[in-house]
């Protein structure tokens, strides 16, 4: 019988405006045949309705791989991915009969920075989770300047130099997943960065907030919290 998937889409954004879940199309397009049943469902609305989340877990536990999809937070994970995690691992430790075969845990963190190296403590906190329920942790994708993947992901053509280092690890955490097994690499981890000019990055980051300031530039310098 081909195994179950279930991803976990970590943004609290909504789906037209999150990395997250393109990614999840992504993968579940690329996955596509492999899997008996491909499930989406979002950290943040499971726990804002919290009775759900009994319902959830046992789906999962009747799965054969979590595939964690999320942003990077402040080195962390959003505040909704982590009340997840732990509310996962208490259920399993009232539950525990119900883990009946050994579940494995992939991730997947975008972060807003350049490097993908930002994503080291992101991994590894879903790694620590995976081993405190008893998972198999089978390891992540760390990638670099996530919201330019999410719009360069289908106008830039994978062979394109910039490109090419995402859709190595990419294609790397695909493989695993299609074969159950876990990333080769140190730590299960793979830390990718599109291959782009960090001046140029900045550059179009400064743009960026200049355009959302109305081109205003003495609204980039004020200090509202300042009192007068």
């Amino acid at each position: 019988m081909p195994p179950k998937i279930v991803f976990l889409n970590g943004s609290p954004k909504s789906d037209s405006n999150s990395c997250s879940h393109k990614m999840i199309q992504y993968f579940s397009k690329a996955l596509e045949g492999h899997f008996d049943s491909c499930i989406e469902a979002q950290a943040l609305k499971l726990c804002l309705k919290r009775e759900k989340l009994e319902s959830h877990f046992t789906e999962v536990l009747n799965a054969d791989i979590l595939f964690i999809v999320a942003p990077l937070y402040v080195d962390s994970l959003p505040s909704s991915v982590l009340d997840y995690l732990r509310s996962f691992e208490c259920f399993i430790k009232e539950n525990p009969n119900l883990l009946t075969h050994p579940l494995k845990v992939y991730g997947f963190i975008n972060c807003g920075f350049l490097g993908g190296s930002q994503n080291t403590i992101a991994l590894e906190i879903l790694e620590n989770f995976a081993l405190r329920c008893n998972f198999i942790w089978c390891g992540g994708l760390g990638v670099g300047s996530g919201a330019m993947l999410a719009s360069t992901l289908d106008s830039v053509p994978r062979e394109s130099k910039m490109q090419q280092p995402i859709y190595v690890g990419l294609d790397h955490l695909v493989d695993a997943l299609k074969n159950g097994c876990s990333i080769n690499s140190p730590n299960k981890q793979l830390l990718v960065t599109q291959n782009f000019s960090p001046n140029l990055f900045i550059f179009s980051l400064n743009i960026g907030w200049l355009a959302s300031s109305g081109w205003k530039c003495r609204k980039i310098y004020a200090k509202p919290y300042l009192k007068s």
